[in-house]
């Protein structure tokens, strides 16, 4: 089984996302993650 990673994320430029509790935590860790990615 592959590990899954970050870089797994697909391009995501122009796309908006919206994560809730994303001030600490896992929400905070998958908010950058799809900013990286190019989410607003």
């Amino acid at each position: 089984m592959e590990k899954w990673t970050t870089d797994n994320i697909p391009d995501l430029s122009g796309k908006t996302m919206l994560v809730t509790g994303a001030n600490s935590g896992i929400g905070f860790e998958t908010s950058l993650a799809l900013a990286q990615k190019g989410a607003l």
